[in-house]
């Protein structure tokens, strides 16, 4: 009971105003959580409405994405249109034709299992794994996209619309039972208001009858005396006339008490019955009706929401299992394999040659007599000599190899050094070198092995020593002849100049784009661009084939470097040094541009440039001239048109759109074209475009 809480009935009613204001906050209170509750519920809708636009806009963009490319027909490789729609599990069966048996060329191929099924092109060669795999990517995202888009409509319909149907039938009867809730209170506050009113009539009544009772019993007691007599004298009345006056009038002043005290009671009862009922039913009450069915919508909401989400993450774990199967399966060994296989006939390796004698010529192997042998002996000891360059060029490179490698791997692990990418161009521009050099030396290698088998003895040339001016030179060699193809004018130290039709003798081999040679005409010496002579002696064999550097030349005497790694020279003549060390350079025509020569704290020798980085700048660079002839050509140009929009992803590329024509300036390259569209030129991909 309010009263047992509250203490005296005057305590009750020193805090009426307190209670009514208690109450009052409390309704507010109500009031403003249930108005949370529809704030949050809108806001949750708004959430949800812009989710489900973005998924709806990312699914069927998704989606339209996935069509479009596979409508799209590989200009090398398989024509995946027609898919879309279809579903994983028969896609390739429904794309490709029937699995082909095992090819079974070795032992390398196993039997294929129903997993492992290799499907086939209309024209019978094997679908590869990439394609496979991307026709999985391209499927399943298209999938993935139909699944956002179904999400986003249920979000949409489900959670979004509901909700503002939902708010806005709460927002009504909110409004009704907040109106209902300020009449309930009204109503107790009047009966606060009526306690109040006859706890006053009580008091009042109470003290009215205290006084008569008190004036009776004084007057009853000397109802003559001095002063009760005057007071006789003045009413006309005796002592016990005025006595039963005064007790009748005490009486009716009770008989009054009486019934204030009862009023007073009973409305006690009554607010206290009332207050009960309010803090114990009624308030709960209200709150749920204040809640009304909010917890459970709000728990809907999100249980739809997370089902939603949880089967789309299921969608995209079975995806990314399906792309990750056939993804396994692009192996290079398997890949390379069933290419050959499918071009056997291309890759098969051709029959040796053999000798094909002219008729009447009876001998089949080479002819060792005393004329011949002096001749192929020359011939044995120039190819040694080819040979042993080709060695020491490749030992060159296979260090330069090693250290770029270890640059690349201090980049890597200390990457404010330097970008470990920017190497790797490096690293394949040395590789293919040593590729070159090894092709090479396996054909010297053939022709030395055939002499030695006859029993050829090397005939070295010991007369002429040429100087090598930094290339490697063979002054053991017989000379070679050449015919300048262009003329050639310069003023360079060391270079030699001359005219077109020129004759040249050389004992060197090229290096670096240079070859150094005597002329005929006034026997002078000196370095020569080697585009522009050509040999006009056939017979033993070249290697041209090496690649071409710009031209060494020679390092200013102040120039120096600092060494960035240990370096331990590994044959005579190469310089050993520390990180750190200053190397002062003595020379940098060392026949190889990855090596100069210096001197630095531990002697004087070759090393390679990789290892050292430059404290100033003053050598001169010049590059191999470019012939004239290749000066005078120019590409021809045709005409192009797009095949699909293209927007350019880097500097220096062309954007365009599908149906545009475009200039081409440059096909060189397989799979960029150089172009120019509306004024302005770039490099855009040949695939994008037909030609007409």
């Amino acid at each position: 009971m309010l009263l047992a809480r509250l203490g005296p009935v005057a305590s009750l009613f020193s805090t009426r105003f307190a209670i009514k204001k208690s109450q009052q906050t409390q309704l507010s209170k109500l009031q403003y959580r249930a108005e949370g509750n529809l704030e949050v519920l809108n806001e949750l809708r708004a959430f949800m409405k812009e989710k489900a636009r973005l998924d709806d806009e990312y699914g069927r963009g998704l989606e339209k994405l996935a069509k479009s490319m596979q409508s799209k027909k590989f200009r090398r490789g398989p024509t995946l249109s027609g898919m879309s729609g279809k579903s994983t599990a028969n896609l390739f069966k429904d794309t490709f034709k029937k699995p082909r048996e095992s090819k079974g060329t070795g032992p390398d191929v196993s039997h294929q299992t129903q997993e492992e099924e290799v499907y086939v092109n209309e024209d019978g060669s094997s679908v590869r794994a990439i394609y496979t795999t991307y026709l999985a990517l391209i499927t399943e995202s298209e999938r993935m996209g139909k699944a956002r888009a179904y999400a986003s409509d249920r979000t949409a319909n489900e959670i979004s619309e509901f909700l503002k149907d939902y708010t806005k039938e709460r927002n009504v009867s909110l409004r009704k039972t907040m109106d209902f809730a300020i009449k309930y209170q009204q109503e107790l506050h009047t009966t606060y208001d009526d306690l109040e009113k006859m706890k006053l009539a009580y008091e009042r009544a109470a003290k009215e009858t205290e006084t008569a009772k008190r004036k009776y019993e004084e007057t009853a007691k000397k109802p003559n005396s001095g002063f009760n007599a005057l007071k006789n004298a003045v009413s006309g009345m005796d002592g016990e006339e005025r006595v039963e006056l005064l007790r009748q009038k005490w009486k009716s002043l009770d008989a009054r008490l009486a019934e204030a005290r009862n009023d007073y009671l009973l409305a006690i009862a009554s607010v206290n019955s009332q207050q009960s009922q309010y803090y114990s039913h009624d308030l709960s009450t209200w709150m749920k009706k204040f809640d009304n069915d909010f917890h459970a919508v709000a728990r809907n909401m999100f249980a739809i929401h997370t089902e939603l989400e949880t089967s789309l993450a299921q969608s995209i774990t079975d995806a990314v299992g399906h792309i990750r199967v056939v993804c396994d399966k692009i192996d290079h060994k398997i890949d390379t394999e069933t290419f050959v296989f499918d071009n056997a006939q291309l890759f098969a390796d051709p029959k040796p040659y053999i000798f094909e004698a002219y008729p009447g010529d009876r001998e089949s192997d080479i002819v060792v007599n005393e004329t011949s042998k002096v001749v192929l002996g020359h011939k044995l000891a120039h190819l040694q000599t080819q040979s042993d360059e080709i060695a020491s060029a490749l030992a060159k490179k296979t260090a330069d190899h090693a250290g770029v490698k270890q640059l690349a791997a201090t980049y890597a692990a200390t990457p404010q050094f330097g970008n470990a990418m920017a190497t790797a161009d490096q690293l394949l521009d040395l590789e293919n070198s040593m590729d070159i050099l090894i092709c090479v030396q396996r054909r010297l290698t053939a022709q030395i092995a055939i002499l030695e088998r006859a029993n050829i003895a090397p005939i070295k040339n010991t007369d002429v020593v040429l100087p090598t001016r930094g290339l490697t030179s063979a002054s053991n060699l017989s000379s070679r002849f050449y015919v300048a193809v262009y003329g050639y004018e310069t003023n360079e130290e060391g270079e030699l100049a001359f005219a077109e039709g020129e004759e040249l003798t050389s004992e060197s081999i090229e290096s670096n784009g240079w070859l150094l040679v005597t002329s005929k005409r006034t026997g002078r010496q000196g370095l020569v661009p080697f585009n522009y002579i050509k040999e006009i002696v056939t017979g033993s064999p070249t290697i041209t084939s090496l690649p071409r550097f710009p031209k060494p030349t020679p390092a200013s005497s102040a120039e120096k470097v600092q060494a960035l790694y240990d370096y331990a020279g590994s044959v005579a003549g190469e310089l050993t040094f520390s990180a750190g060390d200053i190397i002062t350079i003595t020379n940098k025509n060392t026949g190889s541009a990855d090596w100069w020569e210096g001197e630095g704290p531990r002697g004087k020798g070759q090393f390679p440039v990789s290892y050292v980085k430059q404290l100033t700048n003053g050598s001169r660079t010049s590059s191999v001239p470019t012939s004239p002839r290749l000066q005078a050509q120019k590409p021809r140009t045709f005409r192009v048109k797009a095949l699909y929009d293209y927007s350019a992803g880097d500097a220096g590329e062309l954007s365009f759109s599908t149906a545009e024509v475009i200039e081409v300036l440059d096909s060189s390259d397989n799979d960029w074209w150089n172009g120019r569209l509306r004024g302005a030129e770039g490099l855009f991909p040949a695939s994008y475009v037909e030609r007409i």
